[in-house]
């Protein structure tokens, strides 16, 4: 299992056509949207994130008018 920085989150998020930036992916966290064991906190003090779980979440705790206005948002 690969666990990436916020930052590389957000381009992961990108690559798939997704909404993906960091400030959208912490909102994401503070927000409760994602969660443990998607996210942990490492040692340094920076989220580590495994992005197959955090995808999951993200889909099934985000409404659906969030998920359009996000997609539409990156065009």
């Amino acid at each position: 299992m690969v666990l990436l920085s916020a930052t590389a989150y957000a381009k992961h998020r990108r690559s798939l056509g997704l909404q993906g930036s960091q400030p959208a992916v912490s909102k994401a966290i503070r927000d409760g949207r994602l969660t443990a064991p998607a996210v942990t906190m490492g040692p340094n003090g920076a989220y580590q994130i495994d992005p197959e779980l955090a995808d999951l979440q993200w889909a099934q705790n985000t409404a659906e008018d969030e998920r359009s206005e996000e997609h539409t948002s990156e065009l």
